[in-house]
């Protein structure tokens, strides 16, 4: 094996657990949401802990063997390359960020009873960890098809696929829907 397999194969089971362990997560968070705030707020420390020892680790691992892989076969001058460590570099920094401060004020207003402001806080991180996702999936398409700028027709498709991804779940976060606690109340 060469050490660009193991990078190869050490990447790609690294992505799997992020993107899929994320992609679950939205499954798993729909699920806790019917059961109302004691099923949030369990959730919620769940994902806490995943997102810290799982999938936090899981995300390093791609970038330091991805940058691996392009020290060793590829170049940071390669446009694809450039747009996947940009795409990264959101999706990372937005959930060290964005997505630690709002969990935070979701949990504190779910523990003091504040359930309809706990609702706004966790509307806002469905919506952000959703688009971030489709953000995930395009970086998987990304490394799949390893576009330069100009081969519009591959780059039209991932980003119109991110763009409809996105257009969707905006949509349907404007859509009334019961909330926790009047799903619980049935």
């Amino acid at each position: 094996m060469t050490l660009y397999q193991g990078l190869l194969y050490a990447h790609v089971v690294a992505a799997i657990v992020w993107v899929g362990g994320g992609s679950m997560l939205h499954l798993v968070a729909y699920r806790a949401r019917l059961r109302g705030p004691e099923g949030m707020l369990a959730f919620g420390a769940d994902m806490e802990w995943i997102g810290q020892r799982v999938l936090t680790p899981a995300a390093l691992v791609v970038l330091v063997c991805g940058i691996g892989m392009v020290v060793d076969v590829w170049s940071l001058r390669d446009q694809w390359v450039i747009a996947a460590l940009t795409m990264y570099a959101i999706a990372f920094g937005t959930a060290m960020t964005f997505f630690g401060s709002e969990s935070a004020r979701a949990k504190e207003a779910m523990q003091a009873g504040r359930y309809a402001e706990a609702e706004v806080h966790i509307d806002r991180l469905t919506l952000a960890g959703r688009i971030e996702l489709g953000l995930l999936y395009l970086i998987v398409f990304d490394m799949f098809f390893k576009p330069q700028f100009s081969d519009l027709g591959i780059v039209g498709w991932g980003l119109g696929g991110f763009a409809v991804w996105t257009a969707f779940f905006v949509a349907w976060s404007l859509v009334p829907r019961r909330t926790a606690l009047e799903a619980v109340a049935i």
